[in-house]
């Protein structure tokens, strides 16, 4: 699995385009519900999984035209709740059942930003529902997957977080699709 998902994650590394798109989307996304600027830094490879600081996580899988990714959204407590407070103008102090979607959300909307660019390039993918982690569901999660990644660091004010694409298979989990949803 390694030299595939090192073979594939280089690829996706090099075609500029599509990086772009991903990383374009989810700053626009975190900008747009933070009211707070979020600037990417540069993609990179990684194989640490040194998750210490996350608190939530989403992730979602994009497959199609022979690409299948998987991307992790993983915050921490304090700016899952700042992004979560300034979104629903709400003074939530922890993350529940109640609030932990939103990080999946997010997913989601910046999956609709990104599609209709990856359209215009020819390329049709479509995403899974999100999946949700957080408490001990987050690290069992966390000790299944795969280090091999690109890693996307960003900045948003002072803090930062990063969001990472895996190899398909590599989060160990069981996607769902909406019915009818081709690629």
């Amino acid at each position: 699995m390694e030299s595939t998902t090192k073979g594939l994650l280089g690829n996706l590394i090099d075609n500029k385009e599509i990086c772009r798109i991903i990383v374009g989307s989810l700053a626009e996304t975190i900008s747009s519900y933070t009211g707070s600027a979020t600037v990417a830094g540069k993609p990179y490879l990684h194989s640490e999984t040194d998750k210490g600081g996350v608190a939530v996580a989403g992730l979602i899988r994009l497959e199609g035209g022979g690409l299948t990714v998987e991307l992790f959204l993983g915050l921490s407590k304090e700016l899952f709740l700042a992004i979560y407070n300034n979104m629903f103008s709400m003074g939530a102090e922890e993350i529940g059942e109640d609030n932990a979607d939103m990080a999946g959300e997010i997913l989601n909307i910046a999956f609709g930003a990104m599609d209709p660019k990856f359209r215009e390039l020819g390329h049709k993918f479509r995403s899974s529902l999100p999946q949700l982690y957080f408490g001990e569901g987050l690290a069992r999660a966390l000790d299944k997957i795969h280090a091999e990644a690109i890693a996307i660091p960003f900045k948003l004010g002072e803090k930062s977080f990063l969001v990472e694409i895996y190899a398909a298979g590599s989060l160990g989990v069981e996607w769902r699709f909406e019915k009818g949803q081709a690629a």
